[in-house]
């Protein structure tokens, strides 16, 4: 089940609260290096910048929490001990480890890192979503979002691959799990 409150703060609000704060200082630090006294340039400026920023970050954000939280809203998934089992509400799958065949992550650049270990930059305000593919060994896949599982999914004797990506939109498909064809 998603926890709205923790995630919608980690993942949604706080990103966009940061921008909003570099928003102002940009547009004060600006009128006060060109010496801007008008209000109605103060105004244009701080329109340029909000709606800069808007487009090219607060959007993506906003894109991505969507897809993420549309993904993880009908699940829930319960770690045990020495077994795991993922139940997706809508559809009465459970899946065992002993049906796993592999993990894959799916990390932005920052969190993978220059070695696959993490310790990255983060420069974008998406910079810390990540989703796990659970490929099963009838070919069924499942989607798990960080808006689900906040942390590392580690099974031992599973292969874990972490794979690089820019944006970690989740696929959409029609259904939370799919079998390969």
């Amino acid at each position: 089940m998603v926890v709205l409150n923790n995630n919608i703060r980690k993942y949604l609000l706080i990103p966009v609260l940061q921008m909003f704060l570099i928003d102002f200082m940009i547009i004060f630090l600006f009128a006060y290096i060109k010496g801007i006294e008008s209000i109605t340039k103060i105004l244009i400026i701080s329109v340029g910048v909000v709606f800069f920023h808007f487009i090219f970050f607060i959007l993506p954000l906003i894109i991505l929490f969507i897809n993420h939280y549309a993904d993880s809203k009908k699940k829930e998934v319960h770690i045990l001990y020495n077994d795991v089992n993922i139940v997706i509400k809508s559809h009465g799958i459970v899946i065992r480890k002993s049906d796993i065949q592999h993990i894959e992550v799916f990390l932005t650049y920052p969190l993978y890192g220059n070695n696959g270990k993490g310790g990255g930059l983060f420069l974008l305000v998406w910079d810390e979503f990540y989703y796990y593919r659970i490929v099963t060994k009838d070919g069924m896949e499942l989607y798990i979002s960080c808006l689900l599982l906040d942390g590392e999914l580690y099974l031992k004797d599973i292969p874990v691959q972490r794979i690089k990506k820019y944006f970690p939109l989740i696929p959409s498909s029609p259904k939370c799990a799919r079998s390969k064809q």
